[in-house]
């Protein structure tokens, strides 16, 4: 899915996040260990995003925000 980087933070309940902005929806991507990507950056299907971290009950996952 074509989009753009709008954010890369952190926080206790998603771990180090990403947010993917492409159209009309929001994806976030969360509990990963490594991050190739920066907010700003355009991003394809082809684009690796980063690396899964750890949690306890998910490795990671996506969140899929309609706006």
């Amino acid at each position: 899915m074509p989009g753009r980087i709008d954010f890369l933070g952190y926080d206790r309940l998603t771990g180090v996040h990403i947010r993917l902005a492409s159209g009309d929806f929001t994806l976030l991507y969360g509990h990963l260990s490594q991050v190739f990507v920066m907010p700003g950056d355009s991003v394809n299907s082809c684009t690796p995003l980063g690396i899964t971290g750890y949690a306890k009950c998910i490795n990671m996952y996506s969140i899929l925000i309609t706006t």
